[in-house]
C-alpha cells in the first residue's frame, strides 16, 4: 500500500500487527509497531491491547510489561481488554505468571477491570498446576472486591481437591457456594460424593447425597454409579481385612437401597453400561458370583452390550471358580460382538 503511495492509518497498522501476532510472528509485528510511529501514526488502545495480547499468547512476559509501562507512558490507561488479554494469553502460554499478575490483578479488581471469564482461566491453569493455595487466594480476593466468582469456578476448585482426597478443603468451597446463594448442581454433589467414596468416608457420602435430594437436585445415573462402587470397595476392603485377620466381625455394607432406588426411577433415569459394570466387576471381586452372573443377564435383557471391562471381570471370575463353560460361553460372546 504504502508502494502504492497509500497512507496507512492507526486501523491499517493494528490489523497488520494483530494478523502477525496470529500467526506468532512478534519480531514483525513488533516492527510494524515502530514503524507506526515513525511514520506519526499514534497507536490507540486497541493497538497496544493486541500486541500486548500476542506477547502474552507467545509467553513473552518482559515485552507485555514493558509495553505496559510505555502504553503509560503515552497518556494511556490499560483497560479491562489490556489485563484480560494478558491473563487469558499467559495462560493459554501454560505459563506460572502469579507473582507477576496478582499485583496489577488487585489494583485491577478494585476498578473491577478484570472480567469473571479471565479469572476462571487464571483459576484454571493455577488448579492445572496444583497451586491450590493460590486458587483459593485468587478467590478470595475476587469475594474482597466483591467481583462474585462464578459458579463454574466454585466447581473448579471443588474438582481439583476432591481429586487430590482433600474433602475438607473441597468441603469449606462447596459451602462457601452455598453461602454465597447458590445451589450446587448434580455435577457438583456427584464430585463432593465421588471424593468422599474415594476416601472412604461413606457416611459423609451420604449425607451429601441426602443433602441433595433434599435441595431439590435430582441424581443422575452417575450419582448412583459413583454411590454404588463406593458401597462395592467399602465391602471389598473389609473382606480384605477380614482374611489378614484384623476384623473380627465384618458387617457387610448394604448396596440394595442404592440400587432400588436407581431402579424406581423406572424411565426417568435408567442404569447403563458402566452402571452395570461397576456392580459386576464389584459382585466378583466380593465373591458374589451369582448376584454378577443375575446383573449380567439384566444387562443383556435390556439391550446394553457390555463392554471389554465387564467381560474381563466375569472372565476372571468364572476361571478361579472353574467356571470353564461360563468362559468358552462368554468368550463366544465377545467373538461374536
Amino acid at each position: 500500500m504504502e508502494g502504492r503511495h497509500m497512507s496507512l492509518d492507526v486501523v491499517n497498522y493494528t490489523t497488520l500487527i494483530d494478523g502477525n501476532c496470529l500467526q506468532g510472528k512478534l519480531v514483525d509485528a513488533k516492527n510494524i509497531f515502530q514503524k507506526m510511529k515513525e511514520k506519526n501514526v499514534e497507536p490507540d488502545i486497541i493497538t497496544y491491547n493486541v500486541l500486548v495480547g500476542g506477547f502474552s499468547r507467545n509467553g513473552l512476559i518482559e515485552e507485555a510489561l514493558e509495553l505496559l509501562d510505555f502504553m503509560e507512558t503515552q497518556g494511556l490507561k490499560p483497560n479491562s481488554t489490556t489485563h484480560n488479554r494478558i491473563i487469558e494469553g499467559l495462560c493459554m502460554a501454560g505459563i506460572s505468571v502469579w507473582k507477576i499478575i496478582v499485583p496489577w490483578l488487585t489494583g485491577a479488581a478494585k476498578g473491577k477491570l478484570v472480567k469473571k471469564n479471565s479469572c476462571s482461566k487464571l483459576l484454571s491453569s493455577l488448579c492445572l498446576e496444583r497451586e491450590y493455595d493460590k486458587a483459593i487466594t485468587l478467590l478470595r480476593r475476587m469475594l474482597t472486591f466483591n467481583v462474585e466468582p462464578s459458579q463454574i469456578m466454585y466447581a473448579k476448585l471443588i474438582e481439583a481437591f476432591c481429586r487430590d482426597g482433600d474433602m475438607k478443603r473441597a468441603q469449606c468451597v462447596f459451602d462457601l457456594l452455598v453461602e454465597r446463594g447458590m445451589t450446587p448442581d448434580v455435577i457438583s454433589y456427584t464430585m463432593m460424593i465421588n471424593g468422599c467414596c474415594r476416601v472412604n468416608c461413606l457416611r459423609q457420602a451420604r449425607g451429601i447425597f441426602n443433602d441433595m435430594k433434599e435441595r431439590g437436585i435430582k441424581p443422575d445415573v452417575i450419582t448412583y454409579t459413583v454411590l454404588l462402587d463406593g458401597r462395592l470397595k467399602e465391602n471389598l476392603k473389609r473382606a480384605r481385612s477380614l482374611q489378614r485377620g484384623k476384623e473380627r466381625e465384618v458387617e457387610k455394607t448394604d448396596d440394595s437401597p442404592f440400587w432400588n432406588e436407581l431402579n424406581d426411577m423406572g424411565k426417568e433415569i435408567e442404569p447403563d453400561v458402566y452402571c452395570y459394570t461397576v456392580l459386576i466387576d464389584g459382585h466378583c471381586k466380593t465373591n458374589n458370583f451369582q448376584d454378577a452372573i443375575e446383573l449380567y443377564d439384566e444387562m443383556i435383557a435390556r439391550g446394553l452390550q457390555p463392554d471389554i471391562v465387564t467381560y474381563t471381570a466375569l472372565l476372571s471370575s468364572c476361571w478361579i471358580k472353574g467356571d470353564r463353560y461360563r468362559v468358552i460361553t462368554l468368550v463366544d460372546e465377545i467373538l461374536k460382538g
